[in-house]
């Protein structure tokens, strides 16, 4: 799939989010390693360092076809700074807020998929 634009935000209280790593313009993706460099894609934020015990959301959008595709999903960073996964976020409250699902270990540097289902 065409990635047009990655962003990942950090979750800094409230309703509040802050761009924590931005590309956009246009590359064939079917996953993306956080703050890799990808030909096409432009660095609008380069990617800061996670912090650990934060919550992050990622946004993609994409050109599948002639139509433009949009998706997120939230990830946490545990005490030591190693991601997982609890599920999506809503209303702009971090992931497992609600005492959502136990978490999915990922591997660090894993890829966050951007297929369509």
């Amino acid at each position: 799939m065409k990635i047009t634009n990655l962003n990942v935000q950090e979750f800094t209280g409230g309703t509040q989010w802050k761009t924590v790593w931005w590309v956009q313009g246009a590359h064939v993706l079917s996953a993306a390693t956080y703050g890799e460099a990808y030909s096409g894609l432009h660095v609008q934020v380069a990617a800061l360092p996670l912090k650990p015990n934060t919550t992050y959301r990622v946004s993609v959008s994409a050109l599948p076809g002639s139509v433009i595709a949009y998706g997120s999903d939230t990830f946490e960073t545990d005490d030591e700074g190693r991601v997982f996964h609890r599920g999506q976020a809503t209303s702009g409250q971090p992931s497992g807020s609600d005492g959502g699902a136990a978490p999915r270990r990922i591997s660090p540097g894993a890829g966050w998929a951007a297929e369509s289902e």
